[in-house]
C-alpha cells in the first residue's frame, strides 16, 4: 500500500482555489461532490461504463483521488449559463498539484489522462478543440458535464440544475437592462460567454507567443554583430512595408526607425531570462 502511495507525485491531491465559488448554488455542489467517488452512485457510474465497454476495469485509488480532486476544480470554473467549464488544464493542473515540473516546462498529462477517464465514465462530453495559427497552439479543452454526473454527486436532478441555470439568466438579463442594454437569449448570451472567454485566451497566448519570441530573438542576438542585426530589422522592416503594416512618409523616418529598432535589439540582446520579459 505505501508502495502504491508512493509511486505517484503527489498521490492526495487538494484543489485550492483563489476564492470561494461565485455562485452559492456552485459551493453546495462542491460540497456535495467531495466524497462522491467512494459512495455507491460512482459503483453504479463504473458498472454502466463497463457495461459499455468504454473501460476495463475499476479506476485505482490513487486515480479516484485525481478525479475528485478534478472534479472539485471544473466545478468551481463551472459556468451556469454557457453549460461549459470554463478553465484549461494548465491551471487546472497548478490549482490541485497535478503538474510536474522539468526544465521549467510543465507536464500536464495526468490531468489530460484523468480527464479523458472522466469522458470515458460518461462523466462529462468533452467539445473539440481547434488549432490556432496564428498562436501556434490549441485552445484550451472545453467539456460539460453530463446527466449521469449530476446524478453521481447526491442525486442531483439535472432538472434543478436546469432551474438553476434559468435563475441565472434572468438575473443577468436584469443586470443588462440595468446599464440599458438589450436582453438576450439564453442560447445568444451562453455564446457571449464563450467569445468572451475565447477573446482571454487569445489575449493571454498573444501575449505569451510575443514573450517568447523576445526571449528566443534575444539569445540569438547574442552571437551576432551590429550589422547583422541591422540587416534583420532592415528585413523585418521591409515585410511589414509590403503588408501595409508599416508607412514612412520619408526615406529619413524609415532610417530612423531602423536604428531605433537595431540599438534596442543591440541593449536588450542580453536580457535572455523568462524573468526579463513583461
Amino acid at each position: 500500500m505505501n508502495f502504491a502511495l508512493n509511486a505517484v507525485r503527489n498521490p492526495n491531491p487538494i484543489f485550492k482555489p483563489k476564492s470561494a465559488p461565485a455562485l452559492p448554488f456552485i459551493g453546495r455542489l462542491m460540497k456535495s461532490s467531495a466524497g462522491a467517488y467512494s459512495l455507491h452512485g460512482f459503483d453504479l457510474v463504473v458498472a454502466l461504463a463497463r457495461r459499455e465497454d468504454t473501460i476495463k476495469r475499476r479506476p485505482s485509488d490513487n486515480s479516484v483521488r485525481v478525479l475528485e480532486c478534478l472534479t472539485q476544480a471544473a466545478l468551481y470554473h463551472y459556468d451556469l449559463v454557457a453549460d461549459r467549464v470554463f478553465t484549461s488544464a494548465h491551471n487546472i493542473a497548478v490549482r490541485c498539484g497535478l503538474g510536474t515540473e522539468k526544465n521549467n516546462k510543465m507536464s500536464i498529462g495526468r490531468v489530460r489522462r484523468h480527464l479523458a477517464l472522466m469522458e470515458r465514465l460518461g462523466l462529462i462530453s468533452r467539445f473539440p478543440t481547434l488549432y490556432r495559427d496564428d498562436l501556434g497552439c490549441y485552445e484550451t479543452v472545453a467539456f460539460t458535464f453530463t446527466d449521469r454526473f449530476w446524478r453521481m454527486i447526491a442525486d442531483v436532478e439535472p432538472e434543478r440544475v436546469e432551474s438553476e441555470r434559468r435563475a441565472r439568466y434572468a438575473y443577468e438579463n436584469q443586470q443588462r437592462e440595468k446599464k440599458q442594454l438589450p436582453r438576450l437569449s439564453l442560447a445568444d448570451l451562453a455564446m457571449q460567454k464563450i467569445k468572451s472567454w475565447r477573446d482571454h485566451f487569445t489575449t493571454l497566448h498573444t501575449r505569451r507567443k510575443r514573450a517568447g519570441e523576445l526571449r528566443h530573438q534575444r539569445a540569438q542576438d547574442q552571437e551576432r554583430t551590429r550589422a547583422e542585426v541591422r540587416r534583420l530589422v532592415y528585413a523585418a522592416i521591409m515585410d511589414k512595408i509590403r503588408r501595409g503594416i508599416l508607412s514612412f512618409d520619408t526615406h529619413h523616418a524609415m532610417k530612423s526607425e531602423i536604428e531605433r529598432l537595431t540599438n534596442q535589439r543591440m541593449t536588450t540582446r542580453k536580457l535572455s531570462t523568462r524573468l526579463a520579459v513583461t
